[in-house]
């Protein structure tokens, strides 16, 4: 168990995933909510004290024990930039759950990690159910790819989502590549014959669908498919906590969704 007085911080405390996580850590016997962020004011708790201020962040992240970040590529970028400027290289313990980073801006989280000796979680999801998906998915692909399978994912959220494909079904085809012996191409859209050796990935948007995520690996003659549906966001705060739970735990360095064994 983790020390109940590690304090918290949420970047994007403002946002739907921020508010649950915030709720949830109310009952939580690992952890205290410090406060948060977002990109108009800082939070004392989940009340507002203050319009955002990089310096004034830098000072509350220095006595934070876990910082879970859930807010968007913008706010990423601030919440890097506050911690940044810490005068001491204090080690941090890290969960990133915002998704459409850039290369350049997750190679800078990984160089602060290196630099301060930090735990840092890349978490393109924070579902359970996601995670076995993922083991379960690599597990197959070699195989059925073996016997002239082709392999297509299609992720399904509401109209507001931003990034696209989602980060969840990237995440899932970079696990699929990573586990084929042959290199492979994402295909999003099809204007001729289907290339060899690739993978679908489309994405729907509509209404307020939590998240959706279907693998289908398509023979000649029969079809295997997988999938996840996410019942409510609550999953995924619950699924945070316990990912924070876990990377706590761990000597400093950078993880992978996949490198989380619960």
């Amino acid at each position: 168990m983790t020390d109940p007085n590690t304090k918290v911080w949420v970047n994007g405390i403002s946002g739907k995933m921020g508010i649950l996580i915030s709720s949830s850590l109310k009952d939580h016997s690992s952890f205290t909510l410090l406060g948060g962020s977002d990109a108009k004011n800082i939070y004392q708790n989940t009340e507002i004290v203050g319009s955002f201020d990089s310096a004034t962040l830098s000072e509350k992240l220095a006595v934070t024990g876990l910082i879970i970040d859930f807010s968007s590529a913008k706010g990423n970028q601030l919440l890097l930039d506050a911690i940044s400027e810490q005068k001491n290289t204090a080690s941090h313990t890290i969960l990133i759950g915002t998704t459409g980073l850039d290369k350049q801006l997750r190679n800078s989280w990984k160089d602060f990690a290196a630099k301060t000796n930090s735990r840092l979680l890349f978490a393109p999801n924070t579902s359970i159910g996601i995670l076995t998906l993922a083991q379960t998915v690599r597990a197959l692909s070699s195989k059925l790819t073996k016997q002239n399978f082709d392999i297509e994912i299609i992720e399904t959220h509401h109209r507001d989502k931003l990034d696209s494909p989602s980060g969840t079904a990237t995440f899932l085809a970079d696990t699929i590549q990573s586990a084929l012996e042959q290199d492979t191409q994402l295909c999003s859209s099809y204007t001729s014959k289907r290339p060899t050796n690739s993978i679908g990935v489309h994405s729907v948007r509509g209404g307020g669908v939590f998240g959706e995520h279907e693998i289908r690996f398509i023979g000649d003659h029969e079809e295997l498919y997988l999938g996840h549906r996410a019942l409510s966001r609550d999953l995924f705060a619950q699924g945070a906590l316990r990912l924070s739970e876990w990377l706590i735990k761990q000597t400093p360095g950078v993880y992978g969704f996949l490198d989380v064994k619960l």
